[in-house]
């Protein structure tokens, strides 16, 4: 359950902060959805109230947002003996990488490519990595694949730029993590 504060959030908190929300604007009754609200909702009812990240899956069910009910954030939290604990240790270490990993990929981007062995200092000049892109023979010897982890905001200048020196089959891919080492 989200966690905000010292107040660990639970369904019954989620229902008393959605009735607070509501009081003197619209009367309701709160009904618990064992399923995926965003999809529920309009198959049901009028409206209702769905935990959402980013508010994506929202829009992409046909939903508008009336307001935000409470925010919170991910917090991981151990004890000591189960960090002294070398096996529980471990766990709690590889589920940090992994929501760190999660947090890293949400500004990142895939950005692949083929282009000819002619072009391919060009774009290297002109692409942002992490570390290095990576560089593939294609089964086509014409052609190299070029792949880059590259943030979001750069990506909408930078394919034209790539298209113009030459590139072929630009692809931008959603990262749902990157976890960089151990």
């Amino acid at each position: 359950a989200p966690r905000t504060g010292k107040c660990q959030l639970d369904a019954a908190m989620v229902q008393r902060l959605t009735r607070r929300f509501f009081v003197g604007k619209q009367s309701i009754e709160v009904v618990e959805s064992p399923g995926t609200a965003e999809a529920e909702v309009p198959l049901k009812y009028r409206f209702g109230m769905a935990l959402s990240e980013t508010g994506r899956s929202l829009r992409e069910n046909g939903l508008v947002s009336l307001g935000i009910i409470f925010t919170s954030n991910t917090v991981l939290v151990a004890n000591r003996e189960a960090l002294a604990d070398t096996s529980k240790s471990e766990e709690i270490y590889v589920l940090k990488l992994l929501l760190l990993g999660a947090l890293q990929a949400r500004s990142k981007v895939l950005l692949s490519m083929n282009v000819s062995a002619d072009i391919l200092e060009s774009v290297l000049k002109i692409l942002p990595a992490m570390n290095s892109p990576t560089i593939a023979t294609l089964a086509d010897t014409e052609l190299l694949s070029v792949s880059s982890a590259i943030t979001k905001t750069g990506v909408n200048s930078l394919v034209p730029k790539l298209l113009k020196l030459g590139a072929r089959g630009v692809m931008i891919t959603p990262i749902s993590s990157i976890i960089e080492k151990w």
